[in-house]
């Protein structure tokens, strides 16, 4: 399917036009064409002016991406800002300002809400930004782009013989995706001249001269097919005279983005009413849902209220003699089966009907029967199971509550588990707690494991969302133990943690596989701390050519730090002379008094100021509570015996003693 894709829209009415419309349109991600910060031709220097414009009652929070030429781009810079509602932002030198990158290609505008997009590129020969030319691109919504079968053109071609003009053309991907574009070079009499074929790849920008084709003319038109691929693409041309520096912009004829043909609405089997004109309804007509639109098997018991089939509904009628409740006139019953149709005979009460060596026998019940609940008061065991084979002693399903329930009123333990050779107690879960364990005792533990082999665990727990400790108060959710011995850890954690208060620590460390000999040793690094909650942030720039530099932060960065300090260091070369010319404000801060393409690494510190650290000092010198007065977290490192552990001393239970063994529990 081939079609040439023209539409103008007046009042919100979309009507076919013979010409193309000029971009103006809002939308969420939006496409310039053209921008960049560099040289051209001719000793020409091109810079780009942007403006954004919010027409919304609400913030925009917008991202820009810088779409680089003649590459493609999956991970492109970015610049974040905010458009309040009714303003319009501007940036001249865009490029460069927001990006710091020499170079030309297209911008991507990504916002929350619709925003309007305006540019000029333009060269600047002076010093003085009024001295300039240079052309006008529009924002292009993504929903204008041309996707397979889809056509395009783009008028005012001028590049003949004689030399006196020049034109380029331009085609920019939106969607992330390979695209194939055949580009129609066709002179003002309609007639075909040539046409090429250009793969773009995902977001690539390209510009080329229209010489390209093979083609010349004073007047023609280029028509753009996407033949292949997934993606899009929007398109533009630039028409310049050579003598100048000063081009213009012609842009593509813009996708049919609504209308249609329909001139009826006509009722089809088991419908009535529509129509030709006007708002016209459809409706389900009399007894118009006949057998034939009833899907086999599409009709279940939610479908049928209770009490509405009858015997008449079914396609036999119930049978019997009048001594087994119903008229002797009636046919049998041979497709049903109810309390009538069994004999009792040979049964006695409370049995049930059973299979036996193939056939159906009245046997006495299992020993119970479901559902069951049952007491005893024993000193031994109430319910003893065993399975001398190879399978499970017991298993327990249940659809959405747990499968099985443990508790004691007094005793060590509501489930006691152990394995000579396997688990002592394996539990998981596809969507909830694999072990849920809850202790109302004082500082006892809702989950207490110990390990006394060297090489196992004392708990070990597999789940795709975690393990989950709470505490409503007391001592600790989740608590672990170690002996201090090489290798041995309190805890393992392989993946991302989450922690939302203090983590108090004597040190903390990094620890990963030695670059140099990955095999057989570890590379370890001890973290920066501070007493202040610092943040610290870093990062290079390039001085433009007045040694300046404006250094862009996250939109994030003044809410959550304050009292900010710098430092700074020239690259390549001393730079006697650099300076903080203007201290972060608006998220950003001015680098100055250096040389024109000085690079610079700077380097800026904050406090945390967001509101959980300011509910949450941490206070750098604390005296211990009256109970952990006299002991300490590690006694061994001043010479003192293990019983001074602050942690022995609260809880001694909690932590075996080295070479003790397992602690005693009941049971056998």
């Amino acid at each position: 399917m081939r079609f040439t894709v023209r539409t103008l829209v007046m009042g919100g009415i979309l009507a076919a036009a013979a010409f193309p419309l000029l971009a103006g349109h809002a939308g969420t991600d939006v496409f310039v064409a053209s921008v960049g910060h560099g040289s051209g031709k001719g000793g020409s220097q091109w810079r780009t002016t942007l403006w954004i414009h919010n027409p919304g009652s609400s913030d925009a929070d917008c991202q820009l991406q810088l779409l680089l030429r003649d590459q493609p781009n999956p991970s492109p810079s970015t610049y974040n800002l905010t458009v309040a509602p009714g303003d319009t932002m501007k940036f001249d030198d865009a490029t460069w300002y927001l990006f710091g990158i020499e170079g030309f290609g297209a911008l991507r505008v990504l916002c929350t809400q619709e925003v309007v997009v305006n540019s000029r590129i333009y060269n600047q020969e002076g010093s003085d930004i009024s001295d300039t030319q240079g052309q006008f691109f529009s924002g292009v919504p993504a929903s204008f782009a041309i996707g397979v079968d889809e056509t395009t053109q783009v008028l005012g071609v001028n590049q003949a013989a004689d030399g006196e003009f020049r034109y380029n053309f331009g085609m920019v991907e939106t969607t992330g995706h390979d695209v194939t574009v055949e580009v129609t070079f066709i002179d003002g009499d309609g007639e075909v001249i040539n046409s090429r074929s250009y793969t773009l790849a995902p977001f690539e920008p390209i510009q080329v001269n229209v010489s390209d084709l093979n083609a010349i003319s004073d007047n023609a038109v280029l028509r753009f097919e996407v033949t292949g691929g997934p993606g899009k693409v929007i398109v533009f041309g630039s028409g310049i005279a050579n003598a100048s520096q000063d081009p213009s912009t012609f842009e593509m004829t813009l996708k049919e983005q609504g209308g249609g043909g329909i001139t009826g609405v006509i009722a089809g089997p088991g419908l009535t009413g529509g129509g030709a004109s006007g708002d016209v309804t459809l409706s389900v007509a009399t007894n118009g849902i006949d057998t034939s639109m009833i899907a086999p098997n599409s009709v279940n018991s939610a479908k049928i209220a209770d009490g509405t089939v009858g015997m008449a509904d079914i396609g036999f009628n119930y049978a019997g003699s009048a001594s087994r409740g119903g008229p002797a006139s009636n046919l049998s019953c041979t497709q049903c089966v109810d309390q009538l149709e069994i004999s009792a005979s040979g049964a006695s009460s409370g049995q049930v009907l059973t299979a036996s060596g193939g056939s159906v026998v009245w046997a006495d019940p299992a020993a119970f029967s479901l559902p069951y609940s049952g007491s005893a008061s024993t000193s031994g065991d109430v319910f003893t199971i065993t399975n001398s084979g190879s399978g499970r002693a017991i298993r327990a399903t249940a659809a959405s509550d747990t499968a099985v329930w443990a508790t004691t009123t007094s005793g060590y333990a509501a489930v006691d588990a152990r394995n000579s050779s396997g688990y002592g107690l394996r539990a998981s879960s596809d969507s909830n707690d694999g072990v849920s364990a809850l202790s109302s005792g004082a500082n006892k533990s809702g989950v207490f494991g110990y390990n006394g082999s060297p090489d196992g665990y004392a708990i070990y727990g597999e789940n795709t969302t975690g393990m989950y400790g709470y505490l409503a108060s007391g001592w600790c959710g989740v608590y672990g133990y170690s002996t201090g011995d090489i290798g041995s850890m309190a805890g393992y954690f392989q993946g991302d943690i989450e922690v939302t208060g203090n983590v108090n620590m004597s040190a903390s460390a990094s620890r990963i596989d030695h670059p140099l000999d990955p095999e057989d040793r570890y590379l370890v690094h001890s973290t920066v701390e501070s007493s202040d909650m610092m943040n610290i942030y870093n990062g290079n720039a390039v001085l433009d050519s007045n040694g300046r530099a404006v250094v862009a932060l996250p939109r994030w960065f003044e809410a959550l730090n304050r009292d900010f300090r710098y430092q700074l260091t020239p690259i390549g070369a001393p730079g006697p002379n650099l300076y903080i010319a203007r201290e972060i404000a608006d998220n950003h801060f001015t680098i100055a008094g250096g040389s024109p393409g000085m690079k610079v690494s700077w380097q800026v510190t904050g406090i945390r100021h967001d509101p959980w650290a300011e509910a949450h000092r941490i206070q750098v010198e604390v005296e211990k509570p009256p109970a952990e007065r006299g002991y300490y977290l590690h006694p061994e490192l001043y010479g003192q015996p293990e019983e001074l552990s602050v942690i022995k001393a609260l809880h001694p239970e909690s932590v075996p003693s080295r070479g003790r063994g397992r602690p005693e529990t009941p049971g056998n």
